[in-house]
């Protein structure tokens, strides 16, 4: 049983890691010293959901419905091109708004960063392969498929925990209003690139080899 835990640990870290939208959030919250311990619960709430819907079977439901998932494909790629506008608009924004230091520092309440995790984590196309990968991998392990799961969850919870603590530690040395204004141009970035990517595999089939290759290229 600690084999089907270790390797769903393994499995997890390998896929979360993988520089993505959920982390850079994370990041960000970490940076601005904003709410970090919601922010962290709140995405390890929703990655454990998701894993958690396909390991109960729902992944093979979803892939069997094309037209859902090319609504969903389509929410995220609108989240992602919102997102990247928004952060261009942020990055050029007065200087005070940067600072993580200035009157505006809790700028957004604990309830927004909920929203905004949530946001990043279910509003995104990856939420399909979140679900059919690891309820593909779950089915190699029965009856102790939910040991595996719990090995997911743990590594999702350490991995965003880890990601919240270090940006609280490179909040100080980053606290100027260029270094915001590159990293919400990076975000932007990243955003608009995986908008574009998923756009051009719009057509695609939507396989489980597919979707691995998708999820190596975009991150979480």
């Amino acid at each position: 049983m600690f084999s089907d835990f270790f390797n769903g640990f393994l499995i997890e870290c390998a896929l979360i890691m993988a520089v993505g939208l959920q982390n850079a959030f994370i990041l960000r919250q970490g940076i601005r010293r904003e709410y970090t311990a919601a922010a962290v619960l709140a995405c390890t709430f929703c990655e454990c959901a998701l894993v958690s819907v396909g390991i109960a079977g729902m992944g093979a439901i979803l892939t069997s419905r094309p037209a859902l998932i090319n609504i969903i494909t389509l929410l995220g790629i609108c989240f992602l091109i919102f997102y990247a506008l928004k952060s261009v608009y942020t990055a050029f924004k007065s200087d005070e708004a940067l600072d993580f230091r200035s009157a505006d520092a809790k700028s957004k309440t604990a309830r927004q960063v909920i929203i905004s995790a949530v946001a990043f984590s279910w509003l995104n196309p990856h939420v399909i392969l979140d679900t059919t990968l690891m309820g593909a991998f779950s089915t190699k392990y029965y009856p102790h498929q939910w040991i595996f799961g719990l090995g997911v969850f743990s590594a999702a919870f350490l991995w965003f925990c880890f990601l919240g603590i270090l940006g609280q530690a490179l909040a100080k040395p980053l606290n100027n209003p260029k270094t915001w204004r590159v990293i919400n141009l990076c975000i932007a970035l990243l955003c608009a690139y995986m908008a574009y990517s998923f756009i051009a595999d719009f057509n695609e089939p939507h396989d489980e080899h597919h979707g691995i290759e998708m999820l190596e290229t975009h991150g979480h």
